[in-house]
């Protein structure tokens, strides 16, 4: 399946469901990074260390 049809295909969902799509902060182009960090804090603090 071509990637462009499925992305094309959640898009078209999403507005269904009336979720909007979004892009990160101007001159924030590490942010993603710093926020997934964060999420796997919150994961090792749940899960302990060994979890992977």
């Amino acid at each position: 399946m071509d990637s462009e049809y499925i992305i094309r295909r959640v898009a078209r969902l999403l507005g269904q469901l009336l979720i909007e799509f979004t892009k990160s902060r101007a001159r924030q182009t590490n942010e993603r990074a710093l926020v997934e960090g964060k999420n796997g804090a919150v994961v090792r603090k749940l899960l302990g260390p060994g979890h992977m």
